[in-house]
């Protein structure tokens, strides 16, 4: 956080606070600050970083996607309706530089499927994770730690519903996906077991 922070006060310094360089910063310095459960820092130097690489480069580049997931990430955890605003966004805008195929468009979805489930809207919830899988899929026809990710989602969904036997079947499908990707005793096969244990 130091670095992050001593690199903005030159840019500041040196003239520089408009700058390319400088929005790259202040997103690193916002994700830091997320990933450290400090969202409103996160917040404000995300909201930054946007405002910069939106006078800089084109409306549909690729890094101001990126800012709207990760804006979007931040306000999954305060404030749903802005966090739906920015996924949306970030979706649109990949759609659209990638098409409907690329990983990032599964991960969007995936994003979306969460703040759902989060949300109670469960029927979007099934319907964004079966978007992404069903990218993954194409993606990775052989066994992959982003498809178990997908179907623990789903399985906790269905949980979330009462759908037990759902529930089992998908945590059971990821279990096997971690557990061949990942070895037996990675702390994802751990997390998925504890699921299955709650859900008997």
């Amino acid at each position: 956080i130091e670095e992050l922070q001593a690199a903005i006060e030159k840019f500041d310094s040196e003239n520089q606070s408009r700058s390319l360089e400088m929005a790259d910063a202040l997103a690193l310095l916002g994700n830091v600050y997320r990933a450290s459960a400090k969202y409103s820092q996160a917040e404000e130097h995300l909201l930054h970083a946007l405002t910069i690489r939106q006078e800089k480069l084109p409306a549909d580049h690729e890094l101001i996607a990126a800012t709207y997931n990760d804006l979007g990430l931040i306000y999954a955890q305060i404030d749903i309706d802005k966090s739906y605003q920015y996924y949306n966004m970030a979706l649109t805008m990949y759609e659209k530089l990638h098409g409907k195929e690329h990983p990032k468009i599964a991960i969007a979805n995936t994003n979306l499927g969460i703040i759902n489930q989060k949300d109670k809207q469960y029927g979007d919830a099934i319907n964004y994770f079966n978007i992404a899988l069903a990218i993954w899929e194409k993606i990775y026809p052989q066994p992959h730690p982003n498809k178990a990710l997908v179907m623990m989602n789903l399985g906790q969904t269905y949980s979330t519903m009462g759908n037990s036997n759902t529930a089992l079947e998908f945590f059971n499908k990821a279990l096997t996906m971690y557990q061949t990707t990942q070895g037996q005793k990675h702390p994802d096969v751990t997390y998925v077991l504890n699921l299955i244990g709650n859900e008997k």
